[in-house]
């Protein structure tokens, strides 16, 4: 895995609108939709950010497989971003699709995934998702993409797990089952996410991100817990997730993240 994922990196998601397919898809001027992307990877560097994650965040909601549409705008515009930003990128697909989430990831050139439901099973506003472990590690091997590291959520806070498993228990079957290169936390709050990284880091000895939740104000609480954070509500205009970035608070949040290396 490289080396900058034990650097407790800042990872900015670049959200897309509506992408063609999608059911709430109303149209675009392709050259501004491009270019907006292209500009929200570009703040997340120049504002001192450690990587990026792109995701179809505005396709709510999604059909359990990714259409031929989103796989293809998310290979061209995650391959426009790495032609024009060094910081390291990764691939995240609101649907449960580990094989378009890698096939992606492979054609864009990027460094890593996030899977939301990797072992286990988990039930949600789409029903019941199962876990897809061997699946992501058989699809990266016939793709000869073990560069790209696999990020397991452990309890993804948009669903409920089903079983009787542990949090523990689960985070242990992501790694020793599963081979993920690292977790992601996110709790249905900042107090809860904190109790489950501690908890989590206890039990394995893979990075362990914080998924949600990370502003200015925390950051430096978090980043003495976790071994990175996934940030994207917080550096929004206003706070608000399917705006643009705001490239003040970028800068705030990766200026509060050096206070950690001075």
């Amino acid at each position: 895995m490289n080396d900058w994922y034990g650097s407790k990196p800042l990872i900015g998601v670049v959200g897309c609108p509506p992408l063609p397919g999608s059911g709430m898809y109303g149209g675009m001027d392709r050259n501004r939709f491009i270019d907006s992307i292209i500009w929200e990877a570009e703040v997340l560097e120049h504002g001192g950010f450690d990587g990026l994650m792109l995701q179809n965040i505005g396709d709510l909601p999604v059909p359990k497989a990714a259409r031929t549409e989103t796989i293809a705008w998310m290979s061209a515009l995650g391959a426009m971003i790495r032609g024009r930003v060094s910081i390291p990128l990764g691939i995240s697909l609101l649907e449960d699709d580990p094989e378009a989430i890698l096939a992606a990831a492979h054609a864009a050139g990027a460094s890593f995934v996030r899977i939301k439901v990797y072992v286990g099973a988990m039930v949600g506003p789409d029903g019941i998702v199962e876990g897809c472990a061997a699946r992501v590690q058989r699809y990266r091997r016939e793709l000869m993409a073990g560069n790209i590291a696999v990020f397991a959520d452990v309890y993804d806070r948009t669903r409920w797990p089903l079983g009787g498993a542990s949090l523990e228990e689960m985070a242990h079957e992501a790694v020793w089952f599963g081979k993920a290169d690292g977790l992601v936390i996110a709790g249905r709050s900042v107090e809860q996410s904190f109790d489950y990284i501690r908890r989590v880091k206890q039990t394995v000895g893979v990075p362990v991100w914080i998924g949600g939740g990370v502003d200015a104000d925390n950051v430096l609480e978090v980043l003495q817990a976790a071994d990175g954070a996934i940030v994207g509500t917080s550096i929004k205009k206003d706070g608000q997730l399917l705006q643009p970035f705001d490239p003040n608070r970028v800068k705030a949040m990766a200026e509060r993240k050096r206070m950690l290396q001075s």
